[in-house]
């Protein structure tokens, strides 16, 4: 028999309920556990959901990395913080995008995607670029933008992520 919990607390009632309809059990935080019994179209729905479930194809992530070189500077932290002065970095971006197990995505057509987009980037000041990016050239914001480029183009993009260092970046995900 399949069924349901619903932890309520322990000063909540349940009004008009038959005590004996639920088995019921206490959590030793003071919460009680109600199990509830399903009718029999929420077991055939139930049971209809877990059988598409255990058909579908897993989730396939495919990605492409890339490294790039620019520079910026970042006044949001104060007229006196390092950042606020021109400085460059090495970027790495690696790029992620979902596939179908049964068709494979081909690799050229992301990396041709990515560098279209990295091209306009490399080597360059990326506050040159602020106001296409929505803003001052974070990492979250260049980051956030390639996200945005790269769905534009057409690829099945699930994350970016954007490293200024080997230890610090960012991720943007779906």
């Amino acid at each position: 028999m399949s069924k349901s919990l619903l932890i309520l607390d322990s000063k909540t009632t349940l009004r008009g309920q038959n005590p004996h309809a639920n088995h019921r059990r206490s959590d030793p935080q003071g919460l009680r556990l109600i199990y509830t019994k399903h009718s029999k179209e929420e077991k055939k729905k139930s049971h209809t959901n877990r059988f598409h479930r255990r058909r579908t194809m897993p989730k396939v992530l495919v990605f492409k990395e890339f490294v790039f070189y620019a520079a910026h500077s970042v006044s949001c932290f104060g007229i006196e913080h390092k950042c606020n002065r021109i400085h460059g970095h090495t970027y790495y971006l690696k790029v992620v995008a979902s596939s179908d197990i049964q068709q494979p995505y081909e690799f050229g057509a992301l990396e041709k995607d990515c560098l279209a987009i990295i091209g306009s980037l490399d080597h360059s000041n990326l506050n040159d670029h602020s106001e296409k990016m929505g803003g001052e050239a974070t990492t979250e914001r260049v980051a956030s933008w390639i996200f945005g480029e790269l769905r534009k183009a057409g690829c099945p993009v699930f994350r970016v992520e954007l490293r200024e260092t080997n230890s610090s970046g960012v991720v943007v995900e779906q």
